[in-house]
């Protein structure tokens, strides 16, 4: 077995350990009573720091270690599958530069689906929280109104005509997209030393162009404007704190920090302008995904030679002399 094997089943072990350490006392409190009522903040921060906790606080256990395993479970699974790099909100799985990645892109999937259902339980046991309590001067005072949409508000929100058309949505989709296009075309791609089979490209391009995208506008919005953003601005009062906030966590997760925290930033504006609306903003940020995994999809078909629309330059292998 492999070192790095190893090491993913100890990680697997001890995250698991710590999970039932955690969750079976309160397990048994919920089954002598109900537990004392908890903030929505209290609900969201646990949970989002230990998988299944908002569930167990909402006196729903069994749910909780569902949800952990399911989320562990999958992320964790995704590792065996591929060479982690850093982690990154879009999959640490790095993508071989040569031979096959459909392994590679079957594991960034797999984590794709534990970190973002992750994210997208995070906010739905805050919200449940905060609509159980929203006759509370907590809840009341709160300036940021909750967005109560459910998961399928969620995941069908991309394809609505009015969050389309909406003014906050479609110039930036145009904008982001043709300086994406622009810089794509000029950007020289590196030259893989093997060829991809038709499976490879299939993998790829639904990674890229599909589990991205969805994963991102159904769990990172819910997440980091409905739930941080709207946390953040209730306790300090400050509509440009909670937006700053979300934008630095949110930025910390990419790869392209500078360009993440604008577009984060711009997100947060927008929500807090429609009044916790998160659906145009859904849409927004599923779009320019789309653009960006076709734009991935495309390079990794130029990097064998093939020709693509823009047809990017291909940077010369050289060999080293010694």
């Amino acid at each position: 077995m492999r070192i790095s094997q190893l090491i993913n089943h100890s990680r697997i072990s001890i995250s698991f350990l710590l999970l039932l350490a955690i969750h079976l006392p309160l397990a048994k409190a919920a089954d002598e009573g109900p537990i004392e009522r908890i903030s929505p903040g209290a609900i969201g921060w646990g949970n989002l720091l230990v998988p299944g906790l908002g569930a167990t606080l909402r006196d729903q256990p069994e749910k909780g270690l569902t949800e952990a395993g399911l989320e562990l479970g999958s992320f964790f699974g995704g590792t065996f599958l591929g060479r982690e790099s850093r982690f990154e909100i879009d999959g640490s799985i790095t993508i071989p530069s040569r031979n096959s990645v459909s392994r590679a892109m079957a594991g960034r999937m797999l984590q794709q689906f534990g970190l973002k259902y992750h994210f997208y339980n995070t906010f739905y046991h805050y919200q449940q929280a905060a609509i159980e309590q929203e006759n509370t001067e907590r809840e009341k005072n709160n300036p940021q109104p909750l967005y109560r949409g459910n998961w399928k508000d969620t995941l069908s929100a991309p394809f609505k005509w009015d969050n389309i058309k909406s003014p906050w949505t479609w110039p930036i989709v145009l904008a982001v997209s043709t300086y994406l296009i622009y810089d794509y075309s000029q950007t020289k791609v590196a030259r893989r030393n093997s060829g991809l089979s038709f499976l490879d490209e299939t993998s790829y391009g639904i990674s890229q162009i599909a589990a991205v995208p969805i994963g991102s506008s159904f769990g990172e919005d819910p997440l980091f404007r409905g739930f941080i953003q709207r946390e953040v601005h209730g306790l300090s009062g400050s509509a440009v704190t909670g937006i700053l906030t979300q934008s630095i966590l949110f930025s910390a997760l990419h790869s392209d920090h500078v360009t993440s925290f604008l577009v984060g930033s711009y997100f947060g504006l927008e929500v807090n302008q429609l009044h916790g609306n998160l659906e145009p903003s859904m849409a927004a940020h599923f779009w320019i995904n789309v653009v960006i995994g076709v734009l991935d999809y495309l390079s990794i078909k130029r990097a064998t030679g093939q020709n693509v629309p823009f047809n990017p330059p291909i940077a010369k292998i050289t060999i080293p002399i010694y």
